[in-house]
């Protein structure tokens, strides 16, 4: 039996993929499913984080490969699943965002203990198709196939038991801090506000350290000692410093603050906690009461207009741009073409 995977472009923008595993189909189909199991094979052998894996419909899945070679991020929602039998799912590197495909893996029980896997990846042009196959991925992707034979042959439970871990960042990141400006003041205020608005909804978020102003620089600054400088504050683990002072200019729509949401139920959170005291936009924006701009759209959004299939992609644009606060039912529907 060939170890090897069997590549073909049946269209200008697929490409199939054919394995045969020696092994049932349920058990492929753990090894396919289980997050513990899948740390074992997915990246080749490379540490794996499993940010995210709701495993059903409209779920979202996100993995994070350590290599020698960098962090790489995947990530896409499940569209379809069949028990032991079909897998659909929407694709996405880090590395080339907005270039979604979409996957269908399907797994037939050969009757004699083994199982073969059909995926057919669709793409949105050619060129990207082109541009994965190019890309090495048929030899990663063979890498991966063999460690998951190895999962196969062994017990899984065991297998289950060990999943591989990240031992440590080699390289301190240097991220950067976006600082907003309240050059007439209220830069606590702010962040108290969004702090609160983020753990209300159960979201990691938190104040962190204050500074003041002292008599020093007072003629430049003209801020009275001890009055508020800047407030650090997290939200959902990304940094923010708030900084009253500053030259005369307002907040512009410009820069704004996108919040992408899973569900309607934090869409209309964030919508609601941010129009209090400022004003509506189309398309999810909001201008909060401190003149911040903000986004709250569906993150669900982000896959439709980059789905391979354009008309889909146009009843999508079409029913979000007639929306101030997102409707994700309406999107949907729209998106499949339902009325």
């Amino acid at each position: 039996m060939s170890t090897q995977a069997q590549v073909s472009t049946p269209t200008a923008r697929e490409i199939r993929i054919e394995r045969t595993f020696n092994a049932p189909r349920s058990r492929v189909w753990r090894a396919m499913t289980d997050p513990a199991l899948l740390a074992q094979w997915w990246c080749r052998g490379n540490p794996l984080v499993i940010e995210r894996f709701e495993f059903e419909k409209g779920g979202h899945w996100r993995f994070v490969e350590h290599g020698p070679d960098g962090v790489h991020g995947f990530e896409g929602r499940f569209r379809r699943i069949e028990p032991e039998a079909v897998i659909e799912q929407t694709f996405e590197w880090d590395g080339m965002p907005g270039h979604v495909s979409v996957e269908r893996m399907t797994l037939e029980d050969l009757g004699d203990g083994r199982t073969r896997m059909v995926t057919v990846a669709l793409f949105t042009t050619e060129e990207d198709r082109d541009g994965m196959l190019h890309s090495g991925m048929e030899g990663g992707m063979n890498q991966s196939y063999a460690a998951l034979d190895g999962v196969l042959a062994a017990a899984l439970d065991e297998a289950a038991a060990t999943p591989a871990r990240i031992t440590g960042a080699s390289v301190r990141p240097l991220a950067p801090m976006p600082c907003l400006m309240f050059p007439k003041g209220g830069a606590e205020a702010a962040a108290a506000q969004y702090v609160e608005m983020y753990q209300s909804i159960g979201q990691p978020a938190a104040l962190g350290a204050m500074t003041h102003y002292t008599e020093t620089g007072r003629d430049t600054h003209g801020q009275a000692a001890g009055a508020v400088l800047s407030v650090r504050f997290n939200l959902a683990g990304m940094e923010f410093l708030a900084f009253n002072g500053g030259p005369p200019a307002a907040f512009s729509d410009a820069t704004s603050m996108m919040v992408l949401c899973d569900t309607q139920a934090e869409l209309d959170h964030f919508f609601d906690r941010l129009v209090d005291g400022g004003k509506p936009q189309m398309c999810g924006w909001v201008n909060d009461r401190f003149g911040v701009c903000w986004q709250v759209a569906p993150r669900r959004l982000m896959e439709m207009i980059c789905d391979p299939d354009p008309a889909a992609v146009q009843r999508a644009t079409a029913a979000f741009m007639e929306m101030r606060r997102f409707d994700l039912a309406a999107l949907e529907r729209a998106f499949a073409g339902e009325g």
